[in-house]
């Protein structure tokens, strides 16, 4: 289910007030990636998990409301395909049983 949101111009805030909002370098810091990994979660999975959307757009960034951390990290943990399938040496094999001690694969065979 896609969200549908509406867009409107943003109302200014109150003298003495500043609106902040987290934009996806500080979420992609939530997880210990930087925003490249945010940028590619938002539209890897907009067909079938989509990203939440944003609460704010700055020019073309944007931003969610702090107090959504514990939605997004919500998300992230429901992210399919986590450790499914990788091509990673911890995920692979080896068939050849006389490989050098430096093989990165980390299999029965060593």
């Amino acid at each position: 289910m896609t969200d549908q949101r509406t867009e409107a111009d943003g109302q200014p805030s109150s003298p003495g007030e500043t609106f902040r909002y987290a934009d996806m370098v500080e979420i992609g810091t939530w997880f210990g990636h930087d925003h490249r990994v945010v940028s590619t979660w938002r539209k890897r999975y907009a067909d079938d998990h989509p990203f939440p959307e944003p609460d704010v757009m700055v020019g073309r960034t944007p931003g969610w409301a702090r107090g959504r951390h514990p939605e997004i990290e919500a998300w992230e943990r429901a992210r399919p395909g986590r450790g499914a399938g990788g091509a990673g040496p911890e995920n692979a094999t080896c068939a050849e049983p006389q490989r050098p001690a430096s093989c990165p694969l980390r299999c029965s065979l060593r």
